[in-house]
């Protein structure tokens, strides 16, 4: 009985175990593992009954593949054509990639049609989007009377070069840009409004190369930020100030072409201030004629001094970014008063700056180079050339340099060492010249 009673249990399991298996195989793909239902309702959506069967028929037949594996594996490997060659080599490593687990044409295709119809959906959304944008550039190209010049410096905005015609549109136009709403009337701009105008200006129309890393892109968030900060915050007061961080926040958020790059706002923007610690500084020291004083300027919200100079941009060399840098930040520029001085006529001098000298230090991983210029007229006029970058700019004695000089103080002992040396050479070139040639 007791032999019977275990015989009776064995094959009760075995019919259960059976049951499974065919009530498996009813309702799941052999070859690719997915549900009965997944392929009736694919193809109930296309019309067609029976969508399981159909697969099992037509696309994962399991005595194809297991046909396939014997044919495969009783070949020798020169007889395999490619396929087979291919999967014979991955069954004797045991690699199972070439298996369709998960996988099904039918359901791919699907989802890649999906997939356009989606990216269709999402393009004909920022076209929109676009058209709306374009009309705002419209009415504010009627409205505001200021202009964006195109290009960038790394170091100042775009819009505050070409002096003469800025100051002419100011003295004419004095008041900030003025934001069209959407009802056609002018008043205070939201921010949204802002937002739209910044956008328009700055970063609709830019080439792909400027939107190719995080360092191009960042210079023109910069450009924005500053238009923000001297026609926005500064003349309405219900816009307020921000630091760049927050400002580029804001600006990924608002702008359709940032959205996708929001989450990487944080992480681009810690690129971009790296970036911007190791891109060579160039400036001048500019000297009296007796080589006794030095032109120092004072940052427009800051109180420390320095020597005018500024980041070198892109294909620009040393001494152009020396010469922009000085007439920028002093309105002094070294090549015209060369022009009609004659103590400037070496042959070394560029741009009215002697290439050969200048003072240079590494200080993390920046290179910092001021080029030394003389015969610098002490009456000389000086005015900044640019908004809010210099506050005030004034000659110094060498022995009554003022208060806050950290990024002066570095220079002076060579600076002292090389008046000292081109001291002595005027001397000996001065004795050379006035010494007579004794006959013999």
């Amino acid at each position: 009985n007791m032999i019977f009673g275990i015989t009776v249990d064995i094959f009760s399991d075995l019919r259960t175990d059976s049951a499974d298996r065919a009530e498996l195989k009813m309702n799941q793909c052999f070859v690719c593992g997915q549900a009965r239902a997944v392929f009736d309702n694919h193809y109930i959506q296309r019309g067609l009954p029976n969508g399981f069967q159909k697969h099992i028929d037509e696309e994962h037949n399991m005595w194809h593949y297991m046909y396939f594996l014997v044919h495969v594996n009783s070949k020798h490997l020169i007889e395999c054509n490619g396929p087979e060659a291919y999967v014979k080599k991955l069954l004797v490593k045991e690699d199972l990639s070439w298996f369709p687990q998960g996988k099904a044409a039918c359901l791919d295709a699907t989802n890649t049609r999906q997939s356009v119809k989606d990216d269709l959906v999402q393009i004909k959304s920022q076209l929109q989007s676009l058209g709306l944008q374009m009309m705002q550039v419209q009415n504010l190209q009627s409205a505001s009377p200021f202009r964006n010049t195109g290009g960038h410096y790394p170091s100042s905005p775009s819009y505050l070069h070409h002096v003469d015609d800025f100051d002419s549109v100011v003295s004419a136009n004095p008041q900030p840009p003025t934001t069209t709403s959407s009802t056609g009337s002018r008043g205070k701009p939201t921010m949204d409004e802002v937002m739209d105008e910044l956008q328009s200006r700055f970063l609709m129309n830019l080439p792909q190369s400027e939107l190719s890393s995080s360092e191009r892109l960042f210079f023109q968030i910069e450009q924005c930020y500053w238009f923000y900060e001297d026609f926005y915050a500064d003349h309405h007061n219900h816009l307020t100030h921000l630091k760049l961080n927050d400002f580029a926040r804001k600006m990924f958020n608002h702008c359709v072409l940032l959205q996708p790059l929001k989450q990487k706002c944080e992480s681009m923007f810690q690129d971009f201030k790296t970036y911007q610690s190791q891109i060579p500084v160039v400036g001048c020291i500019l000297l009296n004629p007796a080589k006794t004083k030095l032109v120092l300027v004072r940052n427009w919200k800051g109180t420390s001094w320095s020597l005018p100079r500024g980041k070198v941009n892109q294909g620009e060399t040393d001494l152009e970014c020396a010469r922009r840098e000085v007439f920028e930040e002093c309105g002094y520029d070294p090549a015209a008063a060369s022009s009609s001085s004659t103590t400037l006529s070496d042959v070394d001098t560029v741009l009215g700056i002697n290439a050969k000298d200048f003072i240079e230090f590494h200080v993390n991983q920046q290179r910092i180079r001021m080029y030394i210029v003389t015969q610098v007229p002490e009456e000389f006029n000086f005015a900044p050339q640019t908004r809010k970058e210099i506050s005030l700019i004034q000659w110094f004695d060498f022995d009554e340099l003022p208060k806050k000089t950290w990024g002066v103080l570095p220079f002076m002992s060579r600076l002292r060492r090389w008046i000292t040396n081109d001291t002595k050479k005027a001397t000996a070139k001065k004795k050379a010249t006035h010494t007579p040639v004794k006959s013999r």
